[in-house]
């Protein structure tokens, strides 16, 4: 049987996802994160331990929609008219 995860749970997976430095390891939304591989905690060799989010925390923030996409440039219509004017005039 699959448990599931509390809302508390989630939350903690999405601000592990953008800023994994809030979290503290022994919060106790951790465990079980841990326990359904979603989250690991690592230590550094500075003796510090952090959590890091596993590849399949990464694919459940995904199908949550939360996940950080590739920023597109899109050019300001007013800019992209300047630029055609100019080439027109060159």
């Amino acid at each position: 049987m699959t448990n599931l995860l509390s809302h508390h749970e989630i939350a903690t997976l999405f601000v592990l996802y953008h800023s994994p430095e809030r979290v503290a390891p022994a919060d106790p939304d951790v465990l079980p994160l841990q326990h359904a591989h979603l989250v690991e905690v690592v230590a550094a060799e500075s003796g510090q331990t952090s959590c890091r989010i596993t590849s399949k925390g990464h694919e459940l923030v995904r199908r949550f929609g939360v996940a950080k996409r590739k920023e597109r440039r899109v050019e300001p219509v007013a800019s992209a008219a300047v630029e055609a004017s100019e080439r027109m005039h060159a």
